[in-house]
């Protein structure tokens, strides 16, 4: 017996009887044996044996789905945890030499759980699996390391003519995308400058218009030729920061 819940019997004769204590649930029992009696012997109960379970430990496993992932990329973390029966859900952080930043959480079903994302920082990352533990199994940490590299990127630019009268203005659109399998929208400025053509090249320097900052990508520019002349034009990106963006 557990207290009064009966574990189970066993037909004498028998020297001794093993009972599985997988069943008891974590905390304190108080366990006796209580025989019955016969007609020779009379029915007797056992001392009290008092026996603690404790919670089983967390064994916690880390994988992400590429070790070398590039900025905006869509990562796949999954958490693998012993033994199964576990419950709740898992906390995943991206830690870097500036800081730690909280990717989100994945609940458990049958000891796994996944999460995709698309936020991991550049640079050295070590990830972080945090389970905080249920009333059966004691809490666990699992890492595993990424190297988040700098995605590249594409600049076209775009311009409302190909001609135009002295004085009036045109619509240049500079757009600034990063290529796949980077899923993330390019930050930074773009800076638009012009030259005299000499039939497809520049005939001198390029002349600065101006540096302006990207909003979703984009930016877009009403410019107005100084002259009556032909002019190449071109857009060049400038990354918030190299580790993100090339």
């Amino acid at each position: 017996f557990d207290g009064r819940t009966k574990l189970g019997t066993c037909t004498l004769p028998a020297v001794s009887c093993t009972f599985s204590a997988a069943g008891l649930a974590v905390g304190t029992h108080t366990l006796t044996a209580s025989y019955g009696g016969d007609a020779n012997y009379a029915g007797t109960t056992s001392t009290a044996l008092t026996v603690t379970v404790a919670r089983a430990p967390a064994i916690v496993r880390l994988d992400a789905s590429s070790a070398t992932p590039v900025f905006g990329q869509s990562v796949t973390i999954t958490v693998r945890l012993t033994p199964t029966a576990a419950t709740g859900t898992v906390r995943l952080d991206a830690s870097t030499a500036s800081g730690t930043v909280l990717l989100g959480s994945c609940k458990l079903a049958a000891g796994l759980c996944t999460l995709a994302t698309t936020a991991l920082p550049a640079g050295a990352v070590t990830l972080v699996a945090s389970y905080p533990g249920d009333t059966s199994v004691t809490p666990g940490t699992a890492t595993t390391t990424v190297s988040v590299g700098a995605a590249t990127t594409t600049t076209t630019l775009v311009s409302s003519a190909s001609s135009i009268r002295a004085g009036s203005k045109m619509t240049l659109t500079a757009t600034v995308a990063a290529r796949t399998p980077s899923l993330a929208v390019p930050t930074g400025s773009v800076r638009y400058e012009y030259c005299r053509a000499s039939g497809s090249v520049c005939s001198g320097s390029w002349t600065l218009i101006g540096s302006y900052a990207l909003s979703g990508g984009t930016y877009k520019l009403s410019w107005t030729a100084p002259t009556a002349a032909s002019y190449l034009l071109r857009a060049r990106y400038a990354p918030t920061a190299v580790s993100q963006f090339t």
